[in-house]
């Protein structure tokens, strides 16, 4: 890269200061489609500036040639970042820089998914709760056999999440732990629903806390996700002692 530098030093005057005086840098023709560059540049805040070498233009032609000399790459576009030839539209998007803003942007995007998919899914435990606590006699049963089972299912969903963890860690000790911790909660899940009220209820709700417990170490890297578990884990355990305490006064 120090050779391409040297190399732009030698460049016309204009290409030199545009290419000094941009934060980005693109040399494109008449034709040349950077939509994809612009684009991500706009929507990230990134100024930039464009020079146009059309070859109908002998000055032009001549200074294009003279940056495939200074850069040994043959098209357009065309780009510099701080002053570093960087390439075209694939070497753009490679550059640490962009790719590294790309990552944070998809890892931010993933993670509000996420949270919106978790607080979404605790509704029903909600919901089932309050039925069986202000609905007629029908409903309340009704509304019961839902929370204990929407409980089990989201119990298994808590310990299948270790499963792929145990699959790739590196340690053997370490991912047979993992695969073992990710089928107990199904294990405990189906014995709840093999149970009546209050029983059933009171062991899925026992389930989700120690889930909890193993998951507050599992997750440390993560704060933000030990903060969601624990929000959608007192929903959970919450909302079934409710319905093991009504079940219980209404035996």
């Amino acid at each position: 890269m120090n050779a391409v530098v040297e190399r732009v030093r030698v460049l016309p005057q204009r290409l030199q200061a545009a290419v000094q005086g941009a934060r980005v840098l693109l040399f494109v023709s008449p034709l040349t489609d950077a939509r994809p560059v612009t684009g991500w540049l706009n929507r990230h805040g990134v100024a930039f500036e464009q020079v146009e070498l059309s070859m109908a233009s002998a000055q032009s032609r001549a200074e294009f040639h003279q940056l495939q000399a200074a850069t040994g790459w043959r098209g357009l576009p065309q780009i510099f970042f701080d002053g570093e030839f960087v390439g075209g539209i694939e070497e753009f998007f490679a550059h640490p820089e962009v790719s590294g803003a790309n990552g944070v942007q998809s890892r931010g995007q993933v993670r509000r998914t996420a949270q919106w998919l978790g607080y979404l899914g605790a509704l029903p435990f909600v919901a089932c709760a309050l039925l069986a606590l202000l609905a007629d006699n029908r409903v309340q049963a009704m509304a019961l056999q839902a929370l204990l089972g929407y409980g089990a299912v989201i119990l298994s969903f808590v310990g299948a999440l270790h499963w792929t963890r145990g699959l790739h860690a590196d340690a053997a000790g370490t991912g047979s732990r993992l695969l073992l911790v990710s089928v107990l909660p199904a294990l405990l899940g189906w014995l709840g629903l093999l149970l009546p009220w209050p029983e059933g209820g009171l062991l899925v709700a026992a389930g989700f806390a120690v889930m909890y417990l193993f998951d507050r170490r599992a997750w440390r890297a993560h704060p933000w996700f030990q903060r969601l578990r624990l929000h959608l884990s007192a929903t959970a355990v919450v909302c079934l002692l409710t319905g093991a305490a009504f079940a219980a006064v209404n035996a």
